[in-house]
């Protein structure tokens, strides 16, 4: 299993108060399934995603994460896990000062075995992919919300990484392009054994989930069967 996550509970810090974001929620993932979390905002699918990812620190019930505890680690286990992840967020999160190609390059500098000519090679063809070959040497500056989402993916995927964490992903995309971005992640789960956790309200993108988990009030739910825990139909 390469996601375990076990009677999770998560409280915000309120002044004196406390207050409850998750209660006892359970979830397991396997290698190259793919699952979306729905349910209204402000049901803590965000907030599950940060801790699964290494981004927040929980101290109640347990999170297993590619073979890590994530519940009271310290900081060094939860930056060696956050490695291992491909983060796509809302806020794309590039850096001003590199073009489309270097942001999704310096996602791999850290990658051993990978020569620069490769790395250079592999940036490129995953903007490619989604549509960004014309884009190379743009400056998030120049580009549209939708191209710096597509390069915010294409960073996140260059890695080829075992886990991918995505909230939101295709908001700012034409049918289209939030196609071709799911696609690729499908393709990617299937060919290369990649888990995607999935945060959308975009009933498009549905049919690319092998199962689909409503959340609400900070809790995982049950309303529709084929909206929880059942694989969708392909």
């Amino acid at each position: 299993m390469l996601i375990e996550v076990k009677n999770l509970d998560f409280s915000f810090s309120e002044g004196a108060s406390q207050k409850q974001v998750l209660s006892s929620i359970n979830l397991n993932v396997s290698p190259g399934e793919i699952i979306i979390l729905t349910g209204p905002s402000g049901s803590g699918k965000t907030t599950l995603l940060t801790l699964i990812g290494g981004l927040r620190t929980a101290y109640d019930g347990s999170i297993k994460v590619l073979g890590e505890e994530l519940v009271g680690a310290d900081y060094q286990t939860q930056v060696n896990v956050r490695r291992q992840i491909g983060f796509i967020f809302q806020a794309h999160n590039l850096l001003s000062f590199l073009n489309a190609e270097q942001n999704v390059a310096m996602s791999l500098q850290f990658e051993p075995n990978l020569k620069e000519q490769e790395i250079k090679v592999r940036a490129r063809e995953c903007l490619s992919e989604l549509g960004l070959e014309q884009k190379f040497k743009s400056f998030p500056d120049s580009l549209s919300g939708g191209q710096k989402q597509r390069v915010a993916v294409a960073r996140a995927i260059a890695r080829k990484p075992k886990l991918i964490l995505a909230d939101e992903p295709t908001a700012a995309l034409d049918s289209q392009s939030g196609r071709k971005v799911v696609s690729l992640m499908h393709d990617m789960a299937k060919r290369d054994g990649t888990a995607i956790i999935l945060v959308t309200h975009d009933n498009r993108i549905l049919d690319v989930a092998d199962r689909i988990v409503n959340m609400e009030d900070g809790k995982m739910v049950k309303k529709n069967k084929m909206l929880d825990y059942t694989p969708c139909l392909k």
